[in-house]
């Protein structure tokens, strides 16, 4: 039995190519973008015993503004612990990793579990799972005729405005991400967005970057010469996923946003991807959620956050420093992050 720490420094490559199907979320370069903005450090195990196998990445966060010596952990993305060996390799790495945490003084860890992988259900013994949402996504494998049977009639009448105002989808490279990013931030603006939804621009370019699991690609809608809608699309060995969206105000009357998601599921499909993840709303059955349910044949999954406390004493003198709900009775966890930062 065996637990192999990779540090930001270390080449994970090697570890990678062990699992044939980890997504697009499980790479050094997918972790690192995250890392500013979730004040970490990437870091990844892999864990070995006999044919049981789990690779998982995941941020550290210090806590040494609040108790010295000490940090935390989140994963990034829809990931959580790869497992192959089902319940019991993933029995075995929890035991391992939990006396890791301990001897790392590891306080918490936050899994973002991955809704089309169901790794979630193997760790209901080992932490808390709590529902965040349902998440819809198109199923790749029939064909495309198939596929587009089962948009809803809205799509339809509005991917046919699109065609009669002369909408057309390309695909952009690098050079057309200024457009998209410009879009993004508009769209930002129209929804009222939260100020850590406004990206920096190396964010959108580390996203348009190839690595050994991904395959970006940049959709844009264009109307009278120029964009007026575009999605970037991640493009993984088994799953494809929307990353983000944007559009331009004036223009989705013109059933652009509809057009649009019909070119990635093309895309997604003609690149080899089994499901294209959409993800959810906002609030479960709001506006986004039907929208993108539109497309998907009631295709709904389950998207579960693992919470795990790995030092109950600590944690709880560490709230009670702070001040906040130590008994866990809010949603929010790590409960000290709630109402401050380190």
């Amino acid at each position: 039995m065996s637990l192999i720490v990779l540090s930001e420094q270390d080449d994970w490559t090697e570890y990678l190519r062990r699992f044939l199907k980890l997504d697009v979320s499980y790479t050094k370069e997918f972790v690192q973008l995250y890392a500013k903005m979730e004040q970490g450090t990437p870091e990844a195990v892999f864990f070995k015993s006999g044919e049981n196998e789990v690779f998982y990445p995941y941020l550290v966060r210090r806590l040494d503004g609040w108790i010295p010596g000490y940090a935390d952990l989140v994963s990034i993305g829809y990931g959580g612990p790869f497992v192959v060996g089902g319940q019991t390799a993933a029995r075995l790495f929890q035991e391992q990793f939990h006396v890791y945490c301990r001897y790392k003084n590891y306080l918490t860890e936050t899994v973002r579990f991955h809704p089309l992988l169901g790794n979630a259900e193997l760790f209901a013994d080992q932490m808390q799972l709590d529902l965040v949402r349902m998440v819809t996504a198109v199923d790749l494998r029939p064909t495309l005729a198939f596929i587009r049977a089962h948009y809803t009639q809205n799509v339809g009448r509005n991917m046919r405005k699109a065609a009669a105002n002369d909408v057309r989808v390309t695909l952009g490279g690098i050079d057309r991400l200024h457009s998209f990013i410009q879009l993004h931030r508009e769209t930002m603006d129209r929804n009222h967005a939260a100020a850590h939804y406004y990206y920096a621009p190396e964010f959108f370019g580390g996203l348009m970057k190839k690595t050994a699991l991904c395959k970006p690609r940049l959709l844009l809608a264009m109307h009278e010469d120029r964009p007026v809608a575009g999605v970037l699309l991640l493009s993984g060995k088994q799953f494809a996923h929307y990353q983000l969206g944007a559009s331009h105000t004036e223009d989705m009357a013109l059933g652009v946003n509809h057009l649009l998601f019909d070119a990635m599921i093309q895309q997604a499909k003609q690149d080899g991807a089994q499901l294209l993840l959409l993800g959810g709303g906002n609030l479960d059955g709001d506006g986004l959620f039907r929208f993108k349910s539109s497309f998907a044949n009631g295709n709904h999954f389950p998207y579960w956050m693992g919470k795990k406390v790995h030092d109950e004493e600590v944690y709880l003198a560490l709230c009670q420093k702070l001040q906040v709900d130590q008994a866990g009775e809010q949603d929010f966890f790590p409960a000290y992050r709630n109402g401050g930062t380190s």
